[in-house]
């Protein structure tokens, strides 16, 4: 979802800046025929300037159909759409990093539990850093979704834009808040799976300094794991729901506790968007530009006293959640980022 969302946002950007944008779906239209092995372009693999990911496309079909599309600009979702030869058309090319994939992948491969899948992941994380650490062609722009992933492979910082709901001082308070505490996203995903397993090792802190503390999981897929851990701590879990505007008017704080992240944290930005007050792990604010207005716990014990005392105090998390708001819509926005669009399409 992430990434779809990333696509809608660099869309949406590209279009107020005046531009007509076509996708072109890379591994949906353009996969690699099996039939075709022998002609598989392994070479700039081989050299690492392009990653494994690419084998799972035709670079030559998809060059054909840039070509015939001539678009003024290119951009190159993640470093898995991305290959050499798209720096010999008459375009402008922008490669998206995203995040680190070398980052990500190392992460996923301390959580997953599968050998095979583990060494995979060791795999793609060794290949990815490869790339990574190489210079691009000249005149490939490069950007990143994540402030400290920009700041590292110095890229152009540009994030994922969320459009606020509503003006900080018109976030609905009737039926109000019902929940104290709420984290959502994909409850099968890793790294959320090891989050939760943070929220129920700091638990009893939290109810022994606040005993009527009540927490909502949100989201799809959770495992039979998750299900006994809601349920041992009292905790309401709800693994399909209609309207995130909805869940997140029904709770009064947000706490994102990953550990193993990357980038920008979709999550993040739709609840500060809908005026949440949030409490993050430094990990998921490093995604975001230094100002972001987040409560940021460092470790487990900070991270229960920052619950505890945001949840006792009415005004500070109001005055969080409207600082939040207002400051998605003056940075995260669409506006905020079509005159870069405008700059990129006018050099």
């Amino acid at each position: 979802m992430g990434g779809l969302l990333r696509v809608r946002s660099l869309r949406a950007i590209f279009e107020g800046a005046g531009a007509e944008v076509v996708e072109v779906r890379l591994r949906v239209d353009h996969r690699t025929d099996i039939r075709n092995l022998p002609r598989i372009p392994l070479s700039a693999v081989v050299r690492g300037t392009a990653v494994p990911e690419c084998l799972s496309w035709s670079p030559g079909s998809a060059m054909a159909a840039l070509r015939h599309h001539a678009p003024d600009v290119v951009v190159c979702e993640t470093s898995r759409a991305y290959h050499p030869v798209f720096a010999d058309g008459p375009w402008m090319l922008v490669l998206d990093y995203v995040d680190r994939l070398s980052i990500s992948y190392a992460d996923r491969a301390t959580i997953v539990t599968s050998a095979p899948r583990r060494w995979l992941f060791r795999l793609l994380a060794h290949t990815s850093a490869r790339f990574e650490a190489r210079s691009l062609p000249a005149g490939v722009h490069t950007i990143a979704a994540g402030w400290s992933d920009a700041q590292a492979l110095r890229a152009g910082w540009v994030p994922i834009t969320i459009e606020v709901s509503a003006q900080p001082e018109s976030r609905p308070v009737s039926p109000g808040p019902t929940t104290d505490l709420l984290f959502f996203g994909n409850l099968s995903y890793p790294p959320n799976v090891e989050a939760v397993h943070r929220l129920h090792r700091i638990w009893p802190a939290v109810v022994r300094a606040r005993p009527a503390t009540t927490l909502l999981l949100a989201g799809a897929s959770p495992g039979a794991e998750l299900v006994e851990l809601a349920g041992a701590n009292g905790w309401h879990l709800r693994a399909n729901f209609e309207s995130l505007p909805d869940l997140l008017a029904s709770t009064r704080l947000g706490v994102v506790p990953l550990v193993h992240a990357s980038g920008i944290q979709t999550k993040a930005l739709e609840a500060a968007a809908h005026g949440l007050p949030q409490v993050v792990d430094p990990v998921v604010a490093s995604g975001f530009a230094p100002e972001f207005p987040f409560a940021v716990a460092r470790n487990d014990a900070e991270l229960v006293e920052q619950i505890v005392s945001l949840l006792d105090d009415h005004d500070a998390r109001a005055t969080l959640g409207r600082a939040a708001q207002e400051h998605m819509a003056n940075h995260y926005s669409v506006a905020a980022w079509r005159r870069w669009a405008v700059g990129l399409l006018a050099s």
